[in-house]
């Protein structure tokens, strides 16, 4: 479990932001945030009370688009 403060504080020391003028850092949190909706709509995470998230699935990263689509493939079969 994780709440949505814990996961813009950490983000925002972890993410390179490019500095630009007109995208201040309160824009970037709101951005953030919305990442967040945007998983629970792919059921990756899921808001159990305000604010605050669990997992439901670890996301995955693949070295290559080869390597992805041996994987994905491998799971069809």
């Amino acid at each position: 479990m994780f709440t949505s403060r814990e996961y813009v504080q950490n983000m925002m020391i972890q993410l390179l932001f490019y500095p630009t003028p007109l995208i201040t850092k309160k824009i970037q949190q709101k951005e953030l945030i919305r990442y967040l909706y945007f998983l629970e709509t792919q059921q990756i995470i899921h808001q159990i009370a305000h604010h605050q998230w669990i997992v439901l699935k670890k996301l995955v990263f693949f070295n290559s688009e080869e390597e992805k689509l041996m994987e994905l493939t491998k799971n069809t079969d």
